[in-house]
């Protein structure tokens, strides 16, 4: 049976006690030439997979979207949806209300019948 070479001082990384040398640091010559390959991030659509690197493209926390699958989606969003008459937020049809001749979000509603039981101090505070 042939005897355990682990440990053996003949080893490069083993001084003649058997125990390891630390590699030797490399020189900044070597650090400055040095060609590893650098890794390059792909960009990636995530809806259609398409390359944007390098192109217009959009970045939310789903990711990189190329311009013409954001405007698609910009445009799937407003399908089927009107802008409130009193804050212009676009709200699906069946969420506006008549009010006083327009036709408004459910917020804007609750705000204005708000305003309206206010009493009005006709800008004299009471103190």
């Amino acid at each position: 049976m042939a005897s355990c070479t682990c440990f053996n001082a003949s080893s490069p990384d083993l001084d003649e006690t058997g125990f390891a040398q630390p590699s030797p640091e490399p020189t900044i010559e070597q650090q400055l030439n040095d060609t590893h390959p650098v890794e390059t991030l792909s960009k990636l659509c995530f809806k259609c997979g398409a390359d944007v690197a390098g192109k217009k493209r959009y970045k939310d926390s789903r990711g990189y979207m190329c311009a013409d699958c954001n405007r698609a989606e910009i445009e799937a969003e407003k399908a089927g949806t009107t802008p409130c008459a009193e804050c212009g937020r676009r709200v699906k049809d069946a969420g506006l209300v008549e009010f006083r001749g327009s036709r408004i979000c459910k917020l804007c509603l609750a705000e204005l019948r708000d305003a309206d039981k206010r009493p009005r101090t006709n800008g004299i505070s009471k103190s």
